[in-house]
């Protein structure tokens, strides 16, 4: 009778619990940013705001990506942070991703 118990409530905890675990958090919109470098190079890179930033204003992160990757490297992360409140500003660095010019 005990075990017969128990697998029902796990049972139960199992189709109440996984709906809010497979819900995703939605791909927020960037807006295109492009930084001019001292030596007129473009850098290109994306800003995601949240759709509310408190009146003491948001917390803000900027990404930079590893050698021989780019800024969407960050996309499967991005949208947490967004959905914590956080400013987000990703950027491919000279050479790599959208970014002209060479790593060197």
């Amino acid at each position: 009778m005990k075990t017969r118990l128990l697998l029902f409530i796990c049972l139960v905890l199992v189709i109440c619990v996984t709906p809010m675990l497979a819900q995703e958090v939605a791909a927020p919109t960037p807006e295109a940013v492009e930084v001019e470098a001292a030596d007129g190079l473009l850098l290109k890179g994306d800003l995601y705001r949240p759709t509310t930033i408190p009146e003491e204003g948001a917390r803000t992160l900027l990404l930079m990506h590893q050698n021989q990757s780019s800024r969407r490297g960050y996309a499967s992360v991005i949208p947490q942070f967004v959905e914590e409140g956080y400013i987000v500003l990703v950027v491919d660095l000279r050479g790599h991703g959208e970014t002209g010019g060479t790593n060197d």
